[in-house]
């Protein structure tokens, strides 16, 4: 059977990571390796993982941020495969299991897995989202069914169903190394780093998509995710950097991406009474070929106030 390296970066987050390492020890299949990369925590996380000992591998970085941590982890991995995990994550006891079953069945032609998700409240356990792929049911006219649980898609429909806004978090990807060689992740600060990662693996290779819930994404007050202006912001860093490494038909399809993300990018400064911030988004969304319709609506509500 093929070998799954799992890394997991962190940073000052100890009782989080614990869960998420309790995780991938409990799989039904077991990795080859846990690689923890602590990005400079503060907080004894090396003291609270020592009782682990040789079960996983530790190693301890300069506080250079989670994209770095990310490589440096996958900079170590000799797994046939590199799968991640965010500290505040879990994987359900299968995953692996699902992921490699369905990695040997579709073969060479996908060497990027990933999976539908759930979001759950880490301070209730209630469940804010059971499914990403029921929110956004694009992905099964994107993708071809293989069997019971398994589905692929060519690159250029991988890459729509990104530029289409279907969300993917780093925990739920599953890389092949000869893939994974050809791709970093982006350490410039304030950019969308996952979905970055995920545009350049479509030019890669097709997706192998899991059709059930294979990994839990913790909601809590320090996720990232929650200022919303920032993650817009990244999103439209992050589609921005990938429109300079396209070309012809592929660059209409990022560049209306683009007009759609600036649109949603204003319509939040609208909600939030920052109408100037929303006049001058909306204008760079009049610029493309995606947000015209919906900049010239947003520019005049904005003009009005509303």
């Amino acid at each position: 059977m093929a070998t799954v390296s799992v890394v997991i970066p962190t940073y000052n987050r100890r009782d989080l990571l614990i869960r998420a390492i309790e995780s991938v020890l409990a799989q039904s299949v077991a990795p080859a390796e846990i690689i923890i990369v602590d990005d400079g925590s503060t907080d004894g996380t090396e003291e609270a993982l020592r009782p682990l000992g040789s079960r996983i591998i530790y190693v301890r970085t300069g506080n250079r941020g989670i994209s770095a941590a990310r490589n440096a982890g996958a900079g170590m991995a000799t797994g046939e495969w590199i799968a991640y995990l965010d500290n505040d994550d879990a994987f359900m006891p299968q995953k692996i299991e699902r992921y490699l079953a369905s990695a040997e069945e579709v073969g060479s032609s996908a060497r990027f897995v990933f999976s539908d998700f759930t979001r759950v409240l880490l301070d209730s356990g209630e469940a804010l989202l059971k499914s990403q792929s029921r929110l956004y049911p694009v992905i099964y006219s994107l993708m071809r069914r293989r069997s019971e649980v398994t589905y692929t898609a060519d690159s250029q429909h991988s890459l729509r169903l990104m530029l289409l806004g279907y969300r993917m978090y780093p925990s739920v990807f599953m890389v092949h190394r000869d893939v994974h060689r050809h791709l970093v992740w982006d350490e410039q600060p304030g950019i969308g780093e996952d979905l970055l990662f995920g545009l350049h693996a479509s030019q890669l290779t097709g997706f192998c998509y899991v059709d059930e819930p294979t990994t839990v994404i913790g909601v809590h007050g320090g996720n990232v995710s929650n200022n919303r202006e920032f993650m817009l912001r990244g999103h439209i860093a992050a589609l921005e950097a990938f429109l300079s490494t396209v070309r012809d038909g592929t660059r209409r399809e990022v560049d209306a991406a683009v007009g759609r993300a600036l649109c949603r990018l204003g319509y939040y400064y609208r909600e939030t009474g920052a109408f100037g911030k929303a006049r001058a988004t909306y204008r760079l969304a009049l610029r493309r070929r995606g947000g015209r319709t919906a900049a010239l609506r947003g520019s005049m509500l904005a003009m009005l106030g509303r």
